[in-house]
């Protein structure tokens, strides 16, 4: 089959996004993976990422909509010889999942949809197509993991995830993209359990409205700085975005990285946030200071992402 289906990266948007928050993704050019059906394949094969097709075959069957949007008798055929190979870690954040429901969606469903020109409305019945499929892995799914992987472009998303806009990333905007690195907690996650915490926090009353209503704003406002390219409002959202989840978002930080964290506040050579749901896998960092190297180098740290 021999298409291409990368991990993606959500900058920004992580949790706020259920509040009406905006949202940044971009594909990641180092980790990707294919769906082979009986097909030798150049990619590294993550063992864990072999699932078994037939009780994934039995979700798509069973579901109504998914059923009269999928080629099934071609799926039914394929399911016996059927692999996907991968070298997206799992559980870590950046869409393991995703990437394999994208790589499904694109060679299964009935009427294909190009992965460079597609409208609004099409992405909007894509991303619930998507959606559906990655239920089998989380219970529920947004959809926008295996939709990033799908279109393959930088997506910046507006409006309660109902528009979609394909971003032309300036020489500025790369630039920023550039100092981002991630710390690999080597810690596996359940991303459900850390979103089920993260509503109860809510409805609980453990975040207030102000702080609540601040994050959104900072979030927000770093997406339109990064398109922008503005470095010096960009890092200064970030500080207050990273302290304010560093302080109010505990539990999603692994223990092992939270000095790390607290001494990128201290120095403001990098700043750390949340990658995704947080609570494992990778957290996401900028580095503004090439000095910072020696603090960073005791960590696993991931770095000339190819974003």
């Amino acid at each position: 089959m021999n298409e291409r289906f990368k991990a993606k990266l959500l900058l920004f948007g992580e949790y706020v996004i259920l509040n009406g928050g905006n949202g940044f993704a971009l594909p990641i050019q180092n980790y990707y993976g294919e769906l082979n059906a009986g097909v030798d394949t150049a990619v590294p094969v993550n063992k864990e990422a072999l699932l078994d097709f037939e009780k994934f075959f039995q979700h798509i069957y069973h579901s109504p909509t998914l059923k009269d949007c999928f080629k099934i008798d071609l799926l039914e055929k394929s399911i016996s010889s059927m692999s996907f190979s991968s070298n997206i870690p799992i559980g870590h954040g950046i869409g393991s999942s995703g990437a394999l429901c994208a790589s499904v969606c694109f060679h299964y469903l009935n009427n294909q949809l190009s992965r460079s020109t597609v409208d609004n409305a099409e992405i909007l019945f894509l991303k619930d197509i998507l959606s559906l499929l990655e239920s089998y892995y989380h219970g529920s799914s947004s959809g926008i993991d295996p939709l990033i992987s799908y279109l393959d472009r930088p997506i910046y998303l507006e409006k309660n995830c109902t528009q979609f806009n394909s971003i032309t990333l300036s020489i500025a905007s790369r630039e920023l993209l550039s100092k981002v690195f991630l710390v690999d907690t080597k810690l596996s996650r359940k991303a459900s359990l850390y979103v089920h915490k993260y509503l109860q926090k809510i409805e609980q009353g453990g975040i207030d409205k102000g702080t609540l209503e601040r994050m959104v704003s900072l979030n927000n406002n770093l997406i339109v700085d990064l398109i922008e390219g503005n470095e010096l409002q960009f890092k200064k959202n970030l500080y207050e975005l990273s302290k304010l989840q560093f302080l109010h978002f505990k539990e999603m930080i692994p223990e092992q990285i939270i000095s790390l964290w607290y001494q990128g506040l201290e120095n403001g050579d990098f700043l750390l946030k949340l990658c995704g749901a947080g609570g494992g896998g990778f957290s996401l960092g900028w580095k503004f200071n090439t000095s910072s190297s020696e603090s960073l180098n005791k960590y696993a740290i991931i770095e000339d992402l190819q974003i």
